[in-house]
C-alpha cells in the first residue's frame, strides 16, 4: 500500500446489508461503491457458531473496475482447532482479499499461547493461497492499555507471519480521540513498515473523530460502512471521513468520489429506513 489513504467498505456485511438488502439491491450498492473508487468492498463473512461454521456470500459474479474484494473471515478463540477450518468458505470464493478479524488475546489466559498460534497459522494460510491478508485485531486498543507487552509480542508475530495491513480496532467502541493517536504512534514507531488501518465501533460517537486521529499518525486503511449504518451504534462513516480528509486536501477520494457517496448513502437509507407499501 502506498501513502494514499484507503477505504474499506463493510456496508454489506457489517452495516446491516446482510439482514435488510434484497439480492438485487447488494449488487447495485456493490457495483456504486466501486465507481466511487472505494478500495475495497467486503462481499462475504463466515461465522464460527456453536461449532459451526456459517458462510455468507452477498454479491455473485461482482466484477469491480476499481476495487478489491474481501472476505471476512471470523476468528474464535474459544472453540480449538476452528480457524483453519473456518477459512475454507474464503479461500474458495473469489475474492483477493482476505480480512482475519478477531482478538488479540484470548479471554482465558491458559489458552494464550494456542491462541497466538492459531493466529499466524491463519495469516500463513491466507498468504499461502495467494491472497492478501488483513488482520482486524479487535481489541488492540484495550489490550495495549491494560498490556502494551503481551500486545508487542503478537503484533510481532503477526508481521513475521506476513500480515499486509493489521487494522487497529475496538469493538467496545470507549477509546478516545487522544488516545487513538498515542497508540497508533506508539505502533508505527515499533513497526515503521507495517501498513496500518483503523476500525471501530461508535459506541461513544467518536468513532469518525478517532480515524482522523488516527490517519494524522500513520493509518492508510479506514474500516467503516456509509452512513456509519451497523448493529448497535454502527462504526465510522466512510463518507463523513473522506469529506474531513478531502477538506484537508489529502490525496483521498475525489470531490465527484465523494458526491457518489453521499447520494447512495440516502439512497442506502431509504432502502432501509423507508415506510412499506
Amino acid at each position: 500500500m502506498n501513502g494514499r489513504i484507503r477505504f474499506y467498505d463493510a456496508t454489506l456485511t457489517e452495516g446491516l446489508g446482510s439482514e435488510r438488502l434484497t439480492p438485487e439491491q447488494r449488487v447495485q450498492l456493490a457495483r456504486e461503491l466501486d465507481a466511487s473508487h472505494v478500495d475495497f468492498v467486503e462481499i462475504g463473512m463466515v461465522v464460527p457458531q456453536n461449532g459451526h461454521i456459517h458462510a455468507q456470500t452477498l454479491v455473485e459474479g461482482f466484477q469491480p473496475q476499481h476495487a478489491r474484494t474481501a472476505y471476512q473471515v471470523v476468528l474464535s478463540p474459544e472453540v480449538e482447532g476452528l480457524s483453519t477450518r473456518v477459512l475454507n468458505p474464503a479461500l474458495q470464493s473469489e475474492t483477493s482479499v482476505i480480512t482475519l478479524r478477531g482478538p488479540l488475546e484470548p479471554r482465558d489466559s491458559a489458552r494464550r499461547d494456542e491462541h497466538r498460534r492459531s493466529l499466524v497459522q491463519a495469516v500463513t494460510a491466507v498468504k499461502r493461497a495467494g491472497r492478501m491478508v488483513i488482520f482486524k485485531a479487535v481489541d488492540f486498543f484495550v489490550l495495549y492499555r491494560q498490556d502494551p507487552a503481551t500486545t508487542w509480542d503478537v503484533l510481532s508475530a503477526l508481521w513475521d507471519a506476513g500480515v499486509d495491513v493489521l487494522t487497529l480496532g475496538d469493538e467496545a467502541g470507549r477509546s478516545l480521540p487522544w488516545e487513538v493517536a498515542t497508540a497508533t504512534h506508539e505502533v508505527r514507531r515499533r513497526f515503521p513498515k507495517l501498513a496500518l488501518g483503523f476500525w471501530m465501533a461508535n459506541v461513544n460517537a467518536c468513532a469518525d473523530d478517532n480515524a482522523l486521529s488516527a490517519v494524522a499518525q500513520g493509518v492508510s486503511l479506514i474500516h467503516g460502512t456509509l452512513h456509519g449504518y451497523g448493529q448497535n451504534q454502527g462504526y465510522t462513516d466512510l463518507a463523513c471521513v473522506g469529506a474531513a480528509l478531502w477538506r484537508q486536501r489529502q490525496a483521498v477520494l475525489t470531490s465527484q468520489d465523494l458526491e457518489h457517496l453521499w447520494d447512495w448513502s440516502e439512497i442506502l437509507h431509504k432502502w432501509l429506513y423507508a415506510p412499506g407499501p
